[in-house]
């Protein structure tokens, strides 16, 4: 084996198969036999032989099934393939370095193809120098010898990806709540109320407190607030000088009894180095307001047709009462309408709305409320970030919210894993010809 190229992956070996980056010309089994490769395969990503439905002809007998690969041949025996019977099917070993012959559970010996010596070697190289950059994203000095005009394709998919990747955890809540989409919407919308300082903290508040008991008492801002803050731990103890949370506490106590609620404790949330207007009594105040004015908030953004309307949904103000002069229940502040801002709200309709939508037209195939869900984020302006900066000064500039979520995703989850081989750039960077 090249000793640059000692850590070779199996993915790379994969990549190979699937574009054909090998000397087809007289291929031979390790033990001599000819072989000739009818069908590649379909590459498979689940459980199971890498390539399935593959056909290759070996020593004049065609034989057809499944297409395993590894690095070195000892690899099927420490993936414990042996005593696998999805493994029974294999016709052909496809590895980098072979150092023993491998057989089947009945003891027939599996036809090994060994790579090393039919690899286009400048393939290799390619790889071995994107893995080798240090700078921010291993193709940035190669960029631009590429032409990048499928970009914006590329970045659709990885928008789609990033979406997907946001509804596994919105998917766990609707099924903890009986397929209640409203239910389910509650809990994540106070998480994302929380950002990322508060968001685990809100997150037990919304599961700890059903939507239902709030609906109960959706005319009532006060019972309310009652309801939100004593479960959130927020009325433990008497704030001496607080007439309001004084009023509130004495509500909760009669409501908790009568629901049998269990209150938290408010060390759970942190204050520090928090803009007032992200601070979580401040943001407890705004979903009261939310659920008095919306009730059953998600069913309310399901019948949106646009942005503008989702906005003007969360769009509550407060312009009097207690949290018209506080943040919180033991400073007073300056005497302000306090909202949920523009920014706010964005971040909100693409890490919580559009993949709430996405989720539901995945699960019931509605087709328009997908294409409505990617027309939303397509219509917010371009998120602003370190990272967005970035890929601007390297060239690559986003327009939207869609094209900008591509952006992180592209970063985090390609770039920054060295995963190029899954990458539409890093792909075309290893299939053109020099």
């Amino acid at each position: 084996m090249d000793r640059s190229l000692r850590h070779i992956p199996e993915d790379l070996l994969h990549f190979v198969w699937k574009t054909k980056r090998i000397d087809l010309t007289h291929l031979q089994t390790s033990t001599g036999e000819s072989i000739v490769i009818k069908d590649f395969g379909f590459h498979n990503t689940d459980a199971g032989p890498d390539f399935s439905n593959g056909r290759v002809i070996i020593d004049g007998t065609l034989w057809a099934g499944h297409i395993e690969m590894h690095v070195r041949s000892s690899d099927w025996d420490r993936h414990h393939h042996t005593t696998d019977p999805a493994y029974d099917n294999v016709i052909l070993h496809v590895v980098y370095s072979h150092d023993r012959d491998i057989s089947r559970r009945d003891g027939t010996l599996i036809p090994t193809l060994v790579l090393e010596p039919i690899l286009d070697r400048e393939l290799l190289l390619s790889y071995k120098t994107l893995m080798d950059q240090q700078s921010w994203i291993p193709c940035q000095n190669l960029l631009p010898t590429i032409d990048l005009g499928l970009l914006p394709v590329w970045l659709e998919g990885l928008s789609i990806q990033r979406i997907e990747s946001k509804t596994a955890a919105y998917l766990t809540l609707l099924n903890t709540h009986d397929q209640d989409w409203d239910a389910a919407f509650h809990v994540a919308t106070l998480q994302r109320l929380g950002m990322k300082v508060n968001k685990d903290a809100m997150l037990r508040l919304g599961m700890h407190l059903p939507l239902s008991i709030l609906l109960k008492h959706q005319d009532s801002l006060f019972q309310l607030e009652a309801l939100l803050f004593g479960v959130a731990g927020y009325l433990q103890e008497e704030i001496i000088d607080n007439p309001y949370h004084h009023q509130l506490r004495t509500e909760y106590l009669f409501l908790s009894k009568k629901y049998d609620l269990l209150s938290l404790e408010s060390t759970i949330y942190k204050h520090g180095r928090l803009r007032p207007q992200n601070l979580p009594t401040l943001r407890i105040a705004q979903y009261a307001r939310l659920i008095h004015q919306q009730g059953r908030l998600f069913s309310k953004v399901s019948e949106c047709k646009s942005t503008d309307e989702v906005k003007h949904l969360f769009a509550i103000t407060i312009e009097d009462g207690h949290w018209y002069d506080h943040h919180t229940f033991d400073k007073v502040s300056k005497a302000q309408t306090k909202s949920i801002g523009d920014t706010a709200i964005q971040t909100l309709i693409i890490n919580l709305i559009v993949p709430f939508l996405f989720l539901k037209a995945k699960l019931t195939d509605d087709q328009d409320l997908q294409l409505r869900s990617m027309e939303m984020l397509q219509s917010l302006k371009s998120e602003k970030n370190s990272i967005i900066d970035h890929w601007a000064a390297i060239g690559i500039k986003s327009h939207d919210a869609r094209e900008s979520q591509a952006l992180l995703q592209l970063k985090t989850e390609y770039c920054d894993q060295k995963q190029c081989l899954n990458c539409p750039i890093g792909y075309k960077l290893l299939t053109q010809k020099k």
